[in-house]
């Protein structure tokens, strides 16, 4: 599709593929059966074209995916990120810019292998109250992921945090890591996402000899954003109050003036939890379930605890 073609389409699309390299991958996706009804505008450009594009793309609101590369222009304003990545290596020259950015507000880094992490890396990430999940919690309880997740505006999918026998021959190879499964699982949770306006999914060759393992997961990724972004019910937390899909539910710590107040959407099943900051402000953190049930048992939530530490630091 040329871009004049492209521009035409946005309008009408939910997604918009950005390509640095073969369309084998997108060719592949197109060859899997659609269960939604979901509008997808395609441009194979230049990597120095993508800045373009991608402007182009949050002009008109579109969802933006973007093959093959991770760099791209940061907004000066307050934004927030989340990485999957197989480590956490400030070395890496997009990390370090990345974490660095002066806008960069919140940021969460999944999948992460400790044994590959330099520790004061990862000393770097808690300094700043970046939340992180490694690989093997993440392993445990996927859905830990959802709310680390939510509230992402760009997120990076570096494609080697998946093991290399689930996508072989890639730049840098991981005998472990997420398997495929998961990784759409991944992908799904980042359609699903309040505020994600990119993802940028890279790590693999952008030659046409990409092995077929891995193109077809690439495929399947693009899959499962697309389903996801179809079937996305949108949740406005400033209008909570004339959402009869939202429930405030307290639980009592059997302390007065220490209960906690958490927010579910019955549509959506998805729950927030109020962390006050500045004495008379709220903020709403998202979390799940396990956090309500936690709280029901008299414990207060580790997100809870992480996110007052933060806010009122």
């Amino acid at each position: 599709m040329s871009l004049k073609k492209f521009i035409q389409t946005l309008p009408q699309a939910q997604l918009a593929v950005i390509n640095t390299g073969s369309d084998t991958v997108f060719n592949t996706f197109k060859k899997l059966y659609p269960h939604s009804e979901y509008n997808i505008s395609y441009l194979k450009c230049s990597v120095k074209k993508v800045s373009a594009a991608l402007s182009i793309c949050e002009k008109e609101n579109v969802f933006a995916l973007v093959l093959g590369v991770a760099e791209t222009t940061l907004p000066e304003q307050s934004f927030s990120v989340a990485v999957i990545t197989p480590a956490i290596d400030l070395n890496r020259s997009y990390l370090h810019k990345l974490f660095h950015h002066q806008s960069l507000g919140y940021c969460a880094a999944l999948g992460f292998q400790t044994c590959l992490s330099p520790p004061a890396d990862i000393n770097f990430l808690q300094s700043r109250y970046f939340e992180s999940l490694r690989l093997g919690v993440l392993r445990e309880d996927i859905s830990l992921a959802e709310p680390l997740l939510r509230d992402a505006d760009y997120v990076w999918f570096d494609l080697t945090t998946v093991r290399a026998s689930d996508a072989p021959k890639q730049k840098r190879l991981t005998s472990n890591g997420l398997h495929a499964e998961e990784a759409c699982q991944l992908i799904h949770y980042v359609a699903l996402s309040n505020h994600a306006k990119r993802l940028f999914v890279y790590g693999f060759s952008r030659l046409p000899s990409l092995n077929s393992i891995t193109k077809q997961l690439l495929a399947q990724l693009i899959w499962h954003l697309a389903e996801g972004l179809s079937g996305k019910i949108r949740e406005e937390l400033l209008n909570v109050s004339k959402n009869v899909a939202f429930k405030e539910i307290m639980v009592d710590m059997g302390v007065k003036g220490q209960e906690l107040y958490f927010l579910y959407n019955e549509t959506t099943q998805r729950w927030w939890i109020k962390v006050p900051y500045n004495k008379d402000n709220i903020r709403l953190i998202p979390c799940n379930h396990k956090d309500y049930q936690v709280a029901c048992q008299g414990k207060v939530p580790v997100r809870w605890l992480w996110h007052y530490q933060k806010l009122n630091g």
